[in-house]
């Protein structure tokens, strides 16, 4: 090869490696891993069910290891520029909940540093429970890759995605893994 082929094939890889993008935007998404959201989707579904009735003790299997899995993984993904934290809610009994039940939103916020923005919130969202044929079987497997383990899954990596960005948001940000969309 010639040097100054070579020379020019050396520039525009290095163009290509360091590319600059205009717009924040398009830099974030371009370093969204579709990897890692595989691999979230699959944990997810590894719980065997993540129905709001399920198992809340295990370290296996069932909604409460599901959760607790999620803020983990939030948590080390977030640094310290991510507030994680657990959001409980006391349900009653009623046709959907046969005995009362603790519903547990896992809740992720990257806070603004705009004071008169904080009362603004962008939220992103997906259900992290998932549901067999039956409202109230907390036991059948129900592994829910698309009930809702990718949205889960695609919010964990905008959460990631967004803390590890080297820009200050002014408003805040808010990434929620809400349980139980239908209860």
């Amino acid at each position: 090869m010639k040097p100054a082929t070579l020379l020019i094939a050396a520039a525009a890889a290095l163009c290509t490696a360091t590319a600059t993008f205009a717009d924040p935007v398009d830099r974030m998404l371009s370093e969204v891993s579709a990897q890692r959201i595989e691999a979230n989707i699959r944990k997810l579904a590894s719980f065997g069910t993540r129905s709001s009735l399920s198992d809340t003790e295990s370290a296996t299997r069932g909604i409460g290891a599901a959760r607790r899995w999620i803020l983990d993984e939030m948590k080390r993904c977030g640094g310290d520029r991510l507030q994680v934290a657990f959001d409980e809610h006391h349900v009653e009994s009623g046709p959907r909940v046969p005995t009362p039940t603790k519903f547990v939103n896992v809740v992720a916020t990257l806070p603004g540093s705009q004071p008169e923005s904080r009362d603004r919130t962008y939220v992103v969202s997906g259900h992290y429970d998932s549901m067999p044929s039956s409202l109230v079987d907390g036991d059948s497997d129900a592994p829910g890759a698309n009930d809702d383990a990718s949205g889960t899954a695609v919010a964990m990596e905008l959460a990631r995605r967004r803390a590890s960005s080297r820009a200050t948001s002014r408003r805040p940000r808010r990434v929620t893994c809400a349980t139980s969309r239908l209860r």
